[in-house]
């Protein structure tokens, strides 16, 4: 069963799974194109695995300020 999350519990659940990146991934994320492309992966995985079993409702939109 998924769970229905607003925005600030989604933030709150991203930044528990950054927490959870092993040293060695937040050095790649700052290296060279190659290296960083393939942590970026491996970074998007672990944040998705972690909120797989939610269903995220979005904020309002902004309004236009053009």
């Amino acid at each position: 069963m998924r769970r229905r999350i607003d925005h600030p519990e989604l933030r709150f659940l991203v930044k528990r799974a950054l927490q959870t990146f092993r040293p060695s991934l937040l050095r790649d994320l700052s290296r060279g194109t190659h290296v960083r492309e393939r942590a970026l992966d491996e970074a998007t995985d672990i944040i998705l695995e972690r909120l797989d079993h939610l269903e995220y409702t979005a904020p309002p939109p902004l309004p236009n300020h053009g």
